[in-house]
């Protein structure tokens, strides 16, 4: 009798290993970028529908979040049109006179628009997660490159920036869309600055552009789910003292 209960006990075990080792087994960033990119243009109308296409295949919150991210980000532009063409004396970018008061895109704007700014991104990402079932947020904070180059750089010229988390399997899994889209900003012609109105049109041809067509843009999956480096510039460690890269101050968190 015992042999049988230490049996049925290995056996109980084993099929526990392997459900949890099919659990972590995700699909590719590969096959994830070819499905999402090739969403038929009726089903992006809708974002409700979107986002039920985009988590169709998949059964875990991790890659149907995933999914979410990608196709933002290889739909999506950065809007550099808020920006001044030639940095400060410092090196930065600064906003325009009505980039100083952009308002902002509701999630179903974006969509439509597939042209914004950090914020836009986060809230399009963290609308259409709560749509399929994963508890993302949205975090925001501020970016600054340190070390001894950059010693001479004000903190009020710190960047303000917006990302996402959602929890998965007891941890924090960090996205920052923005970072992850890699495809050309929305820039103005000739490096000249341009009206608010100009930027209004630009944008609105955009949409127009896309109810015909989407474009599909290349993507940088590193920041899905990325890991703190505080060596690599290009990734986002936490904030410590010791800190050599770029890294991001959190200020508040909402739903």
């Amino acid at each position: 009798m015992r042999v049988v209960s230490k049996l049925l006990l290995v056996f109980v075990f084993m099929l526990w290993t392997n459900a949890a080792l099919r659990a972590e087994e995700h699909a590719t960033d590969d096959e994830v970028y070819e499905y999402v990119t090739t969403v038929p243009r009726n089903i992006e109308k809708d974002l409700g529908q979107l986002t039920r296409y985009l988590v169709r295949p998949y059964n875990d919150k991790y890659d149907k979040a995933k999914a979410i991210a990608f196709w933002i980000a290889s739909h999506v532009v950065y809007d550099g049109f808020i920006f001044k063409d030639k940095p400060n004396a410092f090196g930065y970018n600064e906003m325009t006179s009505f980039g100083k008061k952009y308002g902002g895109q509701h999630a179903w704007e974006l969509a439509e628009s597939r042209v914004g700014i950090c914020e836009d991104y986060s809230e399009l990402f963290m609308d259409m997660a709560i749509r399929a079932g994963i508890r993302a947020k949205i975090e925001t904070g501020k970016i600054r490159r340190v070390g001894e180059e950059y010693k001479h750089i004000p903190k009020r010229f710190d960047l303000e920036h917006a990302w996402n988390s959602f929890k998965y399997n007891g941890r924090d899994i960090y996205v920052d869309v923005t970072w992850m889209a890699n495809g050309p900003k929305m820039m103005p012609e000739n490096g000249n600055l341009i009206t608010e109105s100009q930027h209004n049109r630009a944008v609105k041809k955009r949409k127009k552009e896309n109810r015909k067509e989407s474009r599909i843009y290349p993507i940088n999956p590193y920041y899905f789910d990325f890991v703190y480096d505080k060596y690599n510039k290009d990734s986002h460690p936490r904030n410590e003292r010791n800190d050599t890269g770029t890294y991001r101050i959190k200020d508040r968190y909402y739903r």
